[in-house]
């Protein structure tokens, strides 16, 4: 997809008119991504491991290093919903992680500021209830079109997972809403980039429609309860034991 640099004006001219169309509408509807990574991306990201076994990995993996799955993202009356979808994933890849299923969604109250997630990590249950703190992005000047939408960049920096996001939002949608963990800019994200196409969540369909029940929470949550702290801590400590072994962190962490 061809990249297109704006200058400054043209970039301020976006901005205010999207701003200004936020107070006259609002979205409510489904969004559906697809969610692609790239195992050998993935490992060359990782300045821990040894070129010798990034070797090894791309020799192994070289011919089946990526794997998809499709996730849905629901909005109604200022709340999301992101959860895995129930479509059949594309591409061979679909043998692979057919029926594997684990329990995981993201809630974010943007009228509370808040959220509610589950999700498992390194094989057991958690729910992470805790406030929302917007993300500090830092917007761009590029423009392409995803899903038939026209979007700009912006980029911000994972410190604990050391990887480096790179946002697209649309700015003829209104929210601040996003895909996975991501939220925060004028505008829906419809594309998340991660260390330069090592995770790549892209949007396929967009349909604006009246939603039901899809943004309710499950009456009963499974689950050890912690908050934002908690979770970061776990995952540093996580990633350091993972270091120690040579080993890629990701894997057993799908948040």
């Amino acid at each position: 997809m061809k990249i297109i640099k704006l200058s400054t004006i043209l970039v301020l001219i976006f901005l205010i008119s999207t701003i200004n169309g936020f107070s006259q509408k609002s979205f409510e509807g489904h969004i559906r991504y697809i969610q692609e990574s790239n195992w050998t991306k993935r490992m060359a990201s990782l300045d821990y491991i040894s070129e010798a076994r990034k070797e090894k990995m791309d020799y192994m993996w070289g011919n089946r290093s990526g794997w998809k799955m499709y996730k849905n993202l629901y909005i109604k009356n200022n709340i999301s919903k992101y959860e895995n979808s129930e479509d059949e994933t594309p591409g061979p890849e679909r043998d692979m992680w057919h029926g594997k299923k684990e329990t995981f969604f993201i809630y974010n109250d943007f009228n509370d500021m808040n959220c509610t997630d589950a999700f498992v990590f390194v094989n057991k249950d958690y729910i992470l209830q805790d406030t929302l703190i917007k993300p500090k992005w830092k917007v761009k000047n590029d423009i392409k079109e995803i899903a038939g939408h026209i979007c700009m960049n912006a980029t911000i920096t994972d410190t604990v997972r050391r990887q480096n996001i790179m946002a697209w939002f649309a700015l003829d949608l209104p929210g601040n809403y996003g895909p996975d963990r991501y939220f925060g800019l004028p505008g829906i994200i419809l594309e998340i980039d991660i260390d330069n196409g090592a995770t790549v969540i892209s949007a396929d369909l967009i349909e604006q429609k009246e939603i039901e029940n899809e943004v309710s929470l499950p009456k009963k949550l499974k689950g050890k309860q912690i908050d934002f702290d908690t979770y970061n801590s776990m995952l540093t400590d996580y990633i350091k034991e993972k270091e120690k072994q040579e080993e890629p962190w990701f894997w057993g962490v799908n948040f």
